[in-house]
């Protein structure tokens, strides 16, 4: 987003927040909330054991992505 470092941003009622300029895209599918209609690309996740893989070719912005569970819920 912007070249602002999102990786670096918190998580917060699945959105991450962009820790530069505060806009705010939904995990899954990379969409601002609305009334927001900016777009982010997304990525392809696998779970292998612990290990999260993060395919690197991102996907259009705003395509949804399963998330990935780890561990269980309780």
């Amino acid at each position: 987003h912007q070249n602002g470092p999102l990786g670096e941003g918190k998580v917060l009622w699945g959105c991450i927040t962009c820790p530069w300029h505060g806009y705010q895209y939904n995990l899954a599918d990379g969409c601002a909330p609305a009334p927001f209609t900016e777009k982010i690309a997304t990525y392809k996740l696998k779970l292998v054991g612990s290990t999260v893989l993060l395919d690197p070719n991102a996907l259009p912005p705003g395509t949804y992505v399963e998330p990935v569970v780890i561990g269980g819920a309780s």
